[in-house]
């Protein structure tokens, strides 16, 4: 009885540190949208200090430049099929999948009713630059990659975390990966010229807020 305690405890304190720190990323990004919007020298700053730099000659930054189309086109593929292979490891063993969905699935609603509301014209369309993929034409914000391994990095941190890091062996391997894939995307969805760097950090944004605000009604709703 008192392990279970400790467990329900633990749990609780590692939700509020997550929520915590989702509170700071929220505010970080919605300082650097706020200071991006009213200041555009300082966004295309930003945008040009990661565009196309590894377009030089030599071995390494051909390798680093195919890396970089490849991470922006088609690595979004590899943090998905690991949620999904979690999401079947969750299933399989009866556990809710209630938070691992959630948090995805209120990131997803809240950038659709954002976008009627914001709108990111391409950088390869206002600063008339060759995108080193194709990119389409509509809005940029946000950034629909970034917007995916930010919510599953969010939503597979607490699980991965606290409650199965006992049964898969490797969970905190995956949260590295996790963690690897949410980095390395959204930065190649600027270097190819899709995105600003407001359309990833308003999915941040939206991710930190989707997880603060499901944490606010799981605990309200186990509360009552």
């Amino acid at each position: 009885m008192e392990n279970i305690k400790k467990l329900i405890v633990y749990r609780e304190n590692t939700s509020n540190k997550i929520k915590m720190i989702a509170g700071y990323v929220y505010i970080l990004s919605l300082i650097i949208i706020l200071l991006s919007n009213t200041y555009p020298a300082f966004n295309k700053y930003l945008f040009f200090l990661v565009y196309d730099k590894f377009s030089s000659s030599g071995i390494l930054y051909v390798f680093l430049n195919d890396f970089m189309k490849f991470s922006a086109y088609y690595m979004w593929i590899i943090p998905l099929l690991l949620y999904i292979y979690v999401l079947y490891y969750l299933w399989k063993i009866h556990e809710s999948i209630l938070y691992f969905v959630s948090i995805p699935f209120i990131s997803f609603i809240l950038s659709r009713i954002l976008q009627r509301f914001f709108f990111d014209t391409r950088p390869y369309i206002e600063y008339h630059i060759l995108p080193l993929i194709h990119v389409s034409a509509d809005n940029g914000f946000p950034s629909d990659h970034a917007l995916l391994v930010f919510s599953i990095l969010f939503s597979s941190f607490y699980i991965l975390k606290i409650e199965l890091r006992e049964r898969i062996k490797y969970a905190t391997a995956v949260i590295y990966f996790f963690i690897f894939f949410s980095i390395i995307i959204p930065i190649s969805r600027v270097y190819v010229g899709a995105h600003h760097w407001t359309d990833i950090f308003g999915s941040l944004l939206i991710v930190s807020l989707s997880y603060i605000i499901y944490i606010s009604f799981a605990f309200f709703y186990h509360s009552k």
